[in-house]
């Protein structure tokens, strides 16, 4: 018996330690590749402002309004921060691994409960089995479980909410629906907009005339909703003060941001299943109606309220991915059970390979997948070599914010330099032997040797020591789309008053 067979032998024998097996051996490769981050909140929002409160910067806390993020889960990496610190784990890029890897594993909650939920809605292994493995392996997922972004972080709790709630639906249990209520609460903590996805329960347990859920339902919501208005009133003296800030700015600037069409998330999904398998399995979705109501309504309503929406960013459907994975399954696994399906059985069959085989390309990409790989390994050498006075960053070819929290000092270390005028600051500390730099960081230069005599005539030589490049989906993406990409190479130099 070969290792293919012994594979398929033990996940018919064990089918949901399979899918946990498969899970956890993408996410350890994802939390050693993966590194960097993805969009701008997964590090300025959920690293750098906690890293900004660690050393002891009031940041959001010294506005005049709320911040419109709630401070529950940045708190929580600054927990982390101070932890790690208080054993004498301080190296940012090993604090960075740690991190990962707790996020990997929360993940796995996820792809644990789509197994769960579907077994319990459709009674079959076999099709629990496939949405098990689709959350396991479904090309975005593993590199996105170990992210430092909400929507990412709330699926275990909007699929915990899910499985309680249709339980409660079926049984009509009071503690099944208070847990649902509960859940979805809970991932409003990390994102508000998870909020929409309890329409499905609501609407349900009211149709169906089932007052006592719905009443242990709304108290289940209730409670974290009550702890993040308490938490806003602590920090902010304001009762749901951040909830609140966010919804009343983003409807105010809901077109000064990326703004798509209505159908970007439908043409998104449809690219991420693989046509033209996805055509199938979208339309699948919609034949879960009978076995799963409260997820079929939670997460259309979350899909279609996205979708009206002005603006929108990729992330912002995250949520909604492993719900309609287990619709999909769900729908497709009833169509192919009836005697319509019968002679498209061999032609499912082969959408099914196009589309594993071509997510595994997708999962391989992701997987080793390095955001902002050259910003980052360039502040990694520089706290390497331990000796980094002052840091002139040189961003006039394009500007950028940079994620210095890999460096493992402040701003007030760095010199920004971004238009003609902020040279003058570097040879006024020529001679300064504090404040004069000592290394230079070069952000995506045309010409490197143009920067080096910008250099020279503020008064230092300049030594190139490094050159850190894109990793491949990075560079792949800024040659398919330099517009809206960038390779984001960086060059290190050492400086000396000349």
């Amino acid at each position: 018996m070969n290792i293919i067979q012994k594979l398929k032998t033990y996940a018919r024998q064990h089918p949901f330690r399979f899918v946990l097996i498969s899970a956890i051996v993408v996410r350890v490769i994802a939390v050693f590749f993966a590194k960097g981050f993805m969009a701008s909140d997964d590090y300025f929002v959920y690293i750098h402002i906690p890293w900004e409160w660690f050393r002891g910067i009031p940041s959001w806390f010294n506005m005049d309004h709320a911040s419109g993020f709630s401070i529950i889960y940045p708190g929580l990496n600054w927990l982390l921060m101070v932890v790690l610190n208080f054993v004498g784990l301080t190296n940012p890029d090993l604090v960075m691994y740690i991190n990962r890897a707790i996020h990997a594993s929360w993940s796995l909650v996820g792809v644990a409960l789509a197994f769960i939920t579907t077994n319990y809605l459709t009674e079959k292994k076999e099709t629990a089995f496939i949405a098990g493995m689709l959350a396991a392996l479904f090309s975005f997922l593993p590199y996105g479980s170990v992210r430092n972004l909400p929507e990412m972080v709330c699926v275990p709790l909007v699929l915990l909410y899910l499985y309680n709630a249709e339980k409660a639906n079926r049984i009509e249990m009071f503690k099944y629906a208070f847990l649902s209520g509960l859940s979805i609460g809970a991932a409003f903590l990390f994102r508000y907009h998870t909020l929409l996805f309890a329409v499905g329960a609501g609407l349900v347990f009211l149709f169906n005339r089932k007052w006592r859920l719905f009443g242990a339902f709304v108290i289940g919501v209730s409670i974290p909703m009550l702890l993040q208005g308490v938490v806003d009133l602590i920090a902010y003296g304001k009762f749901f003060g951040a909830p609140l800030q966010y919804f009343f700015y983003n409807i105010e600037h809901s077109t000064e941001y990326v703004v798509g069409p209505w159908h970007r998330y439908l043409t998104l999904l449809l690219g991420m299943l693989i046509p033209p398998f996805s055509i199938l399995f979208i339309a699948a979705v919609f034949g879960a109606y009978k076995k799963a109501p409260i997820t079929l309504i939670g997460t259309l309503t979350f899909v279609i309220i996205h979708s009206i929406y002005p603006a929108k960013q990729e992330r912002f459907i995250i949520p909604a991915i492993i719900p309609l994975i287990v619709l999909g399954v769900i729908g497709l696994s009833n169509w192919m059970s009836s005697e319509r399906a019968i002679r498209f059985r061999t032609t499912v069959k082969w959408l099914w390979v196009w589309f594993w085989s071509f997510n595994a390309i997708l999962l391989i990409l992701f997987l080793f997948h390095y955001g902002k790989r050259g910003q980052i390994e360039a502040f990694n050498e520089l706290y390497r070599r331990g000796d980094l006075r002052m840091l002139v960053i040189d961003r006039t070819a394009k500007f950028n914010w940079f994620p210095i929290y890999y460096l493992g000092l402040g701003e007030d270390r760095c010199y920004w330099i971004t238009n003609e005028s902020d040279w003058e600051a570097l040879t006024s500390v020529v001679n300064d032997t504090v404040r004069s730099p000592n290394y230079a960081f070069i952000n995506v230069p045309k010409d490197i040797n143009e920067h080096i005599k910008r250099i020279y005539e503020s008064g230092y030589k300049a030594e190139i020591i490094g050159n850190y490049g894109p990793a491949p989906l990075e560079w792949i993406l800024a040659k398919a789309n330099p517009r809206f990409n960038s390779t984001n190479e960086v060059w290190l130099l050492k400086l000396e008053p000349r």
